[in-house]
């Protein structure tokens, strides 16, 4: 299993807004049918906020897939290039990061 067993959480700032800041992770964005993005950060709120808000580079290709709802796992950050590896092959997201975007800092 990709995430561990939790609830889908709603594609808002307000359920965002619920994960403690400064938590390193991953997490899926998805529609009613499939993955749409899969992201990797050292502050998982923050980076969902931000496509929440439309500012991240990648907002406009995850809107066009209709975001419905977010799952994360907080994970240490030196094991944040295995798991994003791990969900990228089992999930298959549709939208991919910009070609020389840097994921780590995110």
């Amino acid at each position: 299993m990709p995430f561990p067993k939790q609830e889908k959480h709603e594609f808002t700032l307000e359920t965002i807004s619920t994960i403690r800041p400064g938590q390193p992770g991953i997490y899926g964005i998805f529609n009613q049918t499939r993955c749409i993005y899969i992201g990797k950060s050292e502050d998982v709120r923050e980076c969902l906020l931000q496509h929440a808000r439309g500012e991240s580079e990648q907002w406009v290709s995850i809107s066009k897939k209709k975001p419905q709802y977010w799952l994360a796992s907080i994970v240490a950050k030196s094991q944040l290039d295995f798991w994003e590896r791990i969900l990228l092959q089992e999930l298959k997201p549709v939208c991919r990061p910009q070609p020389g975007s840097d994921w780590k800092k995110r």
